[in-house]
């Protein structure tokens, strides 16, 4: 199933570079733990030393937050919905959107 995922820039020079959305193609099964280590590991997603954690919604529903790796350790994600549940149900029927938050 293909996933689409836009992000907040974490500055202007990353707004203009992007890029800004990618699509992620995993199996049709693939649990919400699994599209976000998809995301995680493809280094999409972009922080900055004010900008550390996102959330990721779909449809104003917030769905997990993800912090930014550090040199020292990584700090795993905190999910609010099931990270075993299928992401199509969850995530399949809009775009999924990662901001900036303050956690």
């Amino acid at each position: 199933m293909k996933f689409q995922i836009t992000r907040e820039a974490c500055c202007s020079q990353d707004d203009q570079i992007g890029p800004l959305e990618m699509a992620y193609d995993l199996a049709d099964d693939a649990t919400l733990r699994q599209l976000v280590e998809a995301i995680e590991t493809s280094r999409f997603l972009q922080f900055s030393s004010t900008h550390q954690v996102m959330a990721a919604e779909v449809d104003d529903v917030e769905l997990v937050r993800v912090f930014a790796p550090s040199l020292l350790r990584r700090r795993a994600p905190k999910y609010t919905k099931s990270p075993d549940a299928k992401a199509s149900e969850i995530a399949g029927s809009g775009e999924l959107r990662f901001s900036f938050v303050f956690d």
